[in-house]
């Protein structure tokens, strides 16, 4: 492996653990947090902070007319997700100086926002099912400081569910991983995320066989697999991701990966695809209040500024 890929490696571990002790009692930065595709195509919903408290707004892919869904007072909403049939957003919530949060549901219009689970434990990401009866999350179960010059952080994480007409949370992996992130939908059965462990990279569960695979192109070169991170389903044969600072296609049918381009500034913190104009969504560490979008074949990048400025 290349001395410039041992660094990157060093960098993504840290920004990866870094995401994933959020939960600790440091108060998140103000402005653009996190971004999702509204199920027809027009619109960007984000949660955006302000003095520590985020708030869920919607905005066109331009970042013009800004409305807001929902504003937070005492609690801090991040990581809205949006069903396939574009009528619930599920979304995680926590109060300000929290570790733990909780599962949120509220209509897409902002209305309706009820829990379906309490704070009892850190619970980073959720996200629907396709049949939309059905909240799969993301919960860690120790909260510990590994290195004496590290800082505590979320670990031992597995994946549960939690059904819409039934409160019972159901624990469906027992990984207790060092870090789970980027959860969704593949297919009705199966869902794709990202881990750091032995099973590190991005994996695929099987919901019916209660099987794990990861992905593991047989193009990659040198890339260490702990690289490969932000998985967004393209279509049931296809997957984006990125590696370090480049943003990859992945065929799941040949199992081969195809180079879309690199990240124009910082460490690639955010992806969606545009199904209605086929086109990636992202946003990077170095411009805090920018999405960027992109064609598959890495042409006609653009980078548009988001605001809560309501006219």
């Amino acid at each position: 492996m290349r001395i410039g890929n041992k660094i990157l490696k060093i960098i993504v571990l840290s920004i990866l653990i870094g995401a994933c002790s959020k939960g600790e009692k440091s108060i998140e930065k103000d402005g653009l947090s996190s971004i999702t595709i509204s199920e027809d195509g027009r619109k960007i919903i984000y949660s955006w902070v302000e003095n520590g408290i985020g708030s869920i707004y919607e905005a066109n892919l331009d970042g013009s007319n800004p409305e807001i869904l929902h504003k937070a007072n005492n609690i801090s909403f991040a990581n809205p997700r949006i069903s396939a049939g574009g009528k619930k957003i599920v979304l995680t919530g926590h109060h300000r100086t929290s570790v733990n949060s909780a599962i949120w549901i509220m209509n897409r219009d902002g209305t309706g926002l009820k829990s379906l689970t309490d704070m009892s434990a850190i619970r980073p990401e959720a996200v629907l099912s396709l049949k939309e009866d059905t909240v799969f999350f993301l919960q860690a179960n120790s909260y510990e400081q590994y290195s004496p010059i590290g800082r505590r952080a979320a670990h031992n994480f597995d994946i549960y569910n939690i059904a819409l007409d039934n409160p019972e949370i159901t624990r469906m992996t027992n990984l207790n991983a060092y870090g789970l992130y980027y959860l969704s939908n593949l297919s009705a059965d199966q869902l794709l995320f990202s881990a750091i462990d032995n099973n590190r990279g991005i994996c695929v569960l099987s919901r019916s066989s209660n099987s794990l695979r990861h992905l593991d192109p047989i193009n990659r070169g040198d890339r260490d697999l702990i690289s490969y991170g932000l998985p967004v389903v393209l279509d049931s044969n296809q997957i984006a991701c990125n590696s370090y600072y480049e943003l990859l296609l992945i065929n799941l049918q040949d199992n081969t990966e195809k180079f879309i381009g690199r990240s124009p500034v910082g460490q690639f913190s955010r992806l969606c695809y545009n199904q209605s104009n086929q086109r990636l969504y992202f946003t990077v560490t170095g411009e805090k209040n920018s999405v960027f979008s992109v064609k598959l074949d890495g042409s006609d990048l653009i980078e548009s500024p988001f605001s809560i400025n309501i006219n």
